[in-house]
């Protein structure tokens, strides 16, 4: 599959540049956003058709917005290969709605205030994706992932019937953000 990306990008870029030029750097750029957006595409079109197979289509979209908010900012465990993205997204998706529909009746709003405190005290998770995080722009991510859980918690507060959906999906972003820190600095004290 990344390899019919790859080429499926190339033939892209190779249009574009019959009107655009680019440098090496913004070709790279931009071959590996294009990669990134079929990669994804095909995940999300696959992930909506199991959606409607198992009837939780609203579910589903809520959990993907609720995990884009968060995730996109403090970062998480990334897969190498296109299958093992395949199965973790479709993994947490799963958890994310089993819980939902199976545990529930609990006030989720507290928690709120410790993913907050969470997202004060650790950085935003580095990786290769990323490239390195300067100091501004840590910053920046981390206010990012505060708004982004200011807006899951307004989803709570405005979308009841969806609360748990939305608490289980910001809760298991930011227990494998946790979990990636802490994987991080064992490995920093281990090599010093």
């Amino acid at each position: 599959m990344e390899t019919l990306h790859k080429k499926l990008s190339e033939m892209m870029l190779a249009g574009f540049e019959k009107k655009l030029t680019f440098t090496q750097s913004e070709r790279d750029k931009l071959g590996y956003m294009l990669r990134v957006l079929m990669s994804e595409g095909e995940k999300l079109v696959l992930l909506l058709g199991l959606a409607l197979c198992f009837h939780v289509l609203s579910e589903f979209l809520i959990a993907f917005l609720a995990m884009t908010l968060s995730r996109s900012f403090v970062g998480g465990i990334h897969r190498d290969t296109y299958g093992g993205c395949l199965l973790h997204t479709v993994l947490y998706f799963t958890v994310v709605l089993l819980l939902a529909e199976y545990v529930t009746a609990f006030n989720v709003y507290p928690f709120f205030g410790l993913f907050a405190v969470l997202i004060c005290l650790t950085d935003p998770v580095t990786a290769k994706q990323r490239g390195k995080i300067s100091e501004r722009r840590r910053k920046r991510l981390k206010r990012y992932a505060m708004l982004g859980l200011c807006i899951c918690l307004l989803m709570c507060v405005m979308l009841p019937q969806y609360e748990t959906v939305v608490f289980y999906a910001t809760l298991i972003v930011h227990l494998e953000h946790l979990l990636v820190v802490m994987q991080e600095r064992r490995r920093s004290v281990c090599w010093e």
